[in-house]
């Protein structure tokens, strides 16, 4: 997991490689994932931002949440709709609300 950790912060790599790196460390779903998606919670690649809410909502531990917060208020319109769906999922899992969600975009 450590090289796909490692994809998220090289500055060598493309934004697909890394988006890729997100999509891997998504699904296996370890803690050490979640923190090096966190780790790439604020990169400026809107592809790589959205594949780590995706991520992000795919790991089952609520120490997601936070993150998935802050991606929820992100400048781009699909990974807030990303992070907001995620966090809708928590909501109906620990059924209570986290947050004020936005609205869903209409589409």
């Amino acid at each position: 997991m450590a090289p796909l950790a490692g994809i998220l912060t090289d500055e060598s790599e493309s934004s697909l490689t890394k988006a890729y790196a997100a999509n891997a460390l998504g699904r296996i779903g370890e803690p050490a994932a979640l923190a090096a998606l966190a780790a790439s919670v604020n990169t400026n690649d809107e592809m790589v931002r959205r594949q780590v809410a995706i991520a992000l909502g795919r790991i089952d531990r609520e120490e997601a949440i936070p993150d998935l917060i802050r991606l929820q208020d992100d400048k781009s319109p699909e990974v807030a709709e990303v992070a907001s769906q995620a966090l809708a999922g928590w909501e109906k899992k620990l059924n209570r609300k986290l947050v004020k969600r936005k609205p869903a975009l209409e589409k």
